[in-house]
């Protein structure tokens, strides 16, 4: 894909490799470099789904009105917050504000991507463009998670697995923001002038319900195993 297309696509990647590796990392980071209790990295876990779920019809609306390219970039700017945040949090309130930052950042990506993608590809490319597009983001999240063995190398310039960890997230929190940079460089999408409904378009309803509820089925599975499965392999042999 060339063009705009491309650089959305792109745009995709760095932001769903850097969102693996803070995915994959913070349920070890949190009980073993941190100290805390197992129990809170499921609240953080939590807090930042529910708020992105919460959050993400009324910036379906707002991406609309606004840009969509705008919320998508807040949404990566968002989330480089949050990496942020986490880098320096040591307590559990610190750690609910990250959440909370995390969730913004969901709601705005999730809501104006793929709205805006599709304001890009038109025709018979746009099959290919969100084919390609779920490929990369897949891929990006996968490489997320292998990269996360540079903090070995981290770990024996700075001496201390905290400290490490900080870089590493100082890091991906700088690299998160190309997502939002590659999207701002691309033409405004399609607004919309209307209000906010809080209700399905009734023309729409059986397909939307249907996808609606496998959509969330598979998310609520995923949610649940995926992101405690760096925490089970610690407990379950011993891996640090």
């Amino acid at each position: 894909m060339r063009g705009e297309v491309g650089r959305l696509i792109f745009a995709y990647l760095a932001i769903s490799f850097t969102s693996g590796t803070f995915g994959f990392s913070l349920p070890y980071y949190i009980p073993h470099v941190l100290g805390l209790p197992g129990w809170v990295m499921g609240i953080i876990i939590t807090i930042s789904g529910l708020t992105g779920v919460v959050l993400s019809w009324p910036f379906g609306y707002l991406s609309d009105r606004y840009g969509r390219r705008r919320i998508y970039a807040l949404g990566g700017i968002f989330s480089s917050m949050a990496m942020v945040v986490v880098a320096y949090a040591g307590r559990f309130e610190e750690l609910i504000l990250a959440a909370v930052i995390s969730g913004f950042s969901g709601a705005m990506l999730g809501s104006s991507y793929n709205a805006l993608l599709a304001d890009k590809a038109a025709g018979e490319s746009r099959t290919r463009a969100f084919s390609l597009s779920f490929f990369v983001g897949t891929l990006g999240m996968a490489a997320g998670g292998f990269i996360l063995r540079a903090l070995y190398p981290l770990e024996m310039l700075t001496g201390s697995s905290l400290e490490a960890h900080r870089l590493f997230y100082l890091m991906m929190a700088g690299f998160t923001l190309v997502s939002p940079l590659l999207a701002m460089s691309v033409s405004p999408g399609i607004k919309k002038e209307g209000q906010l409904v809080f209700m399905f378009p009734k023309r729409s309803a059986k397909y939307l319900v249907p996808y609606l509820i496998s959509s969330a089925l598979i998310a609520f599975g995923a949610g649940m195993i995926v992101p405690l499965m760096t925490y089970w392999f610690s407990l379950k042999f011993l891996i640090d």
